[in-house]
């Protein structure tokens, strides 16, 4: 839940602008993780294993469709474990960034 909400946080962002071409792309991105978040919450708080067994995730083609349209438009690869090779803890390091900027203007 953490990861999926930090990321619709992170496409949320105006730090980092998105090229037009890709920006309703990035949306898609940023609704299904927030689309998630709902059924991410109900299997964490199930009452028992049968009832986050069966939950059913939202439809992932416009996304799956939507994340390959913004590697094409950036030329990165299509392959996503072969590209992200190196990028693993990327989420870790928007976030600190992110953190600090906040906390340098807080303090100004």
């Amino acid at each position: 839940m953490t990861s999926r909400q930090t990321e619709a946080e992170l496409f949320d962002g105006d730090y980092y602008p998105w090229p037009e071409s890709i920006a309703p792309h990035i949306t898609t991105l940023r609704d299904s993780d927030v689309a998630s978040l709902g059924i991410l919450s109900t299997i964490v708080n199930a009452p028992d294993y049968e009832t986050a067994k069966y939950m059913v995730w939202p439809d992932m083609t416009a996304p799956q469709a939507s994340a390959q349209e913004i590697c094409f438009q950036l030329g990165i690869g299509a392959d996503t474990q072969a590209t992200c090779v190196g990028y693993e803890a990327g989420h870790e390091a928007l976030v600190a960034e992110r953190n600090e900027r906040q906390e340098a203007l807080s303090i100004e």
